[in-house]
């Protein structure tokens, strides 16, 4: 029997197992993955979860449990909570492909364009939404004419934080766009809302390029005509295409997941008529599309990946637990 039968691992989810169904494709995939590798698999909320911050030991709804070996934090980090319990776990030692300031940074999608920026990498004309400036009297309405004049018609408008497409609009006018920044504000005067430049040339399509461990492992075009945003995951007109990856974007990938330091990243391009831009950095990428495209079984490559990394640091820790022992001496 393999020494990974009795190694173990924890997701962090939105639903308990019991609560699974067909639309929960990453998790049930993971799951499935885990049990042909004799790797013990749990699910549980992140509020299931508590503990103490100088203690070793972890609770689910009350019990002591054993720290996992590694952990997938496949959720939303909308809340202190959350975020908390992730940093717990990565405090105890357990392993995750990408760490809390990792994911938190790529999660912005203002801070992701900001680095993309820094490091000479293709991003997108980003703008935030001032509302902090309408508390004053003398302005009561949003002034647009700056994002009018750097960004134009049409243009994007989406949440600072957000996944699978759900937030994004498009607004072909000023009134439009008005109208929606209004209502925005009148229903949370604090909202983070991002203005995009909106690349015509990939209206309703992109390229998804996965990177694992500093490898590309696959990518696949989705691409659709019934909608400006061609996300798989909700769009059921979305189809799957071929795309040659040229060296360009293979370099731009690996060179993103490393300036984001993601050991596991699904990056997002918009075709421009001179290049690629970067849409998005994704920290835990879906990969139902992926699988489709490639006939891959992206669940097992990540999990014989995390194996991998494991033992290498049983081995590294084992190796400076000996050279203490030898300079003791």
């Amino acid at each position: 029997m393999s020494e990974w039968a009795y190694m173990t691992g924890l997701i962090l989810y939105g639903k308990k197992r019991e609560e699974l169904d067909n639309t929960d494709y990453v998790v049930l995939r993971f799951l499935e993955a885990a049990e042909q590798m004799n790797i013990t698999m749990s699910i549980c909320k992140a509020e299931q979860i508590e503990f103490a911050a100088n203690d070793n030991k972890i609770r689910i709804d009350g019990q002591e449990v054993p720290l996992p070996d590694f952990f997938l934090p496949n959720i939303f980090f909308d809340g202190y909570y959350k975020n908390a319990v992730v940093r717990q776990l990565e405090t105890l030692g357990s392993y995750t492909l990408n760490s809390l300031d990792a994911i938190l940074q790529a999660r912005d999608k203002l801070h992701t364009q900001q680095v993309l920026a820094q490091y000479g990498l293709p991003a997108l004309k980003t703008k935030l939404v001032n509302f902090e400036r309408l508390n004053a009297p003398f302005n009561p309405i949003i002034d647009i004419s700056g994002i009018e004049s750097e960004l134009g018609y049409p243009v994007v408008v989406k949440n600072i934080t957000g996944l699978r497409g759900y937030g994004i609009n498009l607004c072909e006018t000023r009134d439009q766009l008005r109208d929606l920044l209004e209502l925005v504000y009148q229903n949370n005067k604090r909202a983070s809302v991002l203005l995009q430049e909106f690349i015509s040339a990939s209206r309703g399509s992109a390229l998804r390029v996965y990177v694992l461990g500093g490898e590309i492992v696959g990518h696949m075009k989705h691409a659709t005509s019934t909608n400006f945003k061609s996300n798989f995951f909700n769009n059921p007109d979305c189809v799957i295409e071929q795309f040659e990856l040229t060296k360009e974007l293979q370099e731009v990938s690996l060179a993103i997941a490393d300036v984001f330091q993601l050991n596991m990243t699904g990056i997002d391009y918009l075709f421009d008529t001179d290049g690629i831009r970067v849409c998005e950095v994704n920290a835990f990428p879906g990969f139902k599309g992926l699988e489709k495209a490639t006939g891959k079984n992206i669940a097992h490559i990540v999990l014989s990946y995390i194996q991998k990394r494991i033992e290498f640091n049983k081995i590294c820790s084992n190796i400076g637990e000996e050279a203490l022992s030898c300079s003791a001496c």
